[in-house]
């Protein structure tokens, strides 16, 4: 991003977040650059753990994660992170990220 700003690169890929937290942090920065265009939205980045893992640890963390995020003690921590809640979709909603790769694989510069 400071590369885009300061001139030295024409465009930059950042994803939503990132974009998010660093208008928070580095406002002026943000503010010398422009969004372009954007992607379809997706599913944010999975939580994964190894297929070794059993389904009643996984359902473990599960739960864990789902008390962090309602936990109130934590409620200024996820704020800052942005972070207003979990789900956990069926891996098949991460399709979408392989249809747009195959889209883009499909693409050519001319």
């Amino acid at each position: 991003l400071q590369s885009v700003a300061d001139g030295k690169a024409d465009v930059a890929c950042i994803d939503a977040v990132t974009f998010a937290l660093l208008s928070r942090i580095e406002p002026d920065l943000v503010a010398r650059v422009r969004v372009l265009g954007q992607s379809p939205k997706v599913p944010g980045l999975p939580y994964i753990t190894s297929l070794s893992v059993s389904a009643e640890t996984v359902e473990r963390l599960q739960t864990a994660l789902r008390q962090a995020m309602e936990d109130p003690a934590l409620s200024d921590v996820r704020a800052e992170l942005l972070l207003s809640g979990i789900t956990f979709p069926d891996p098949a909603h991460y399709n979408v990220i392989l249809d747009l790769e195959a889209a883009a694989s499909r693409l050519t510069l001319a």
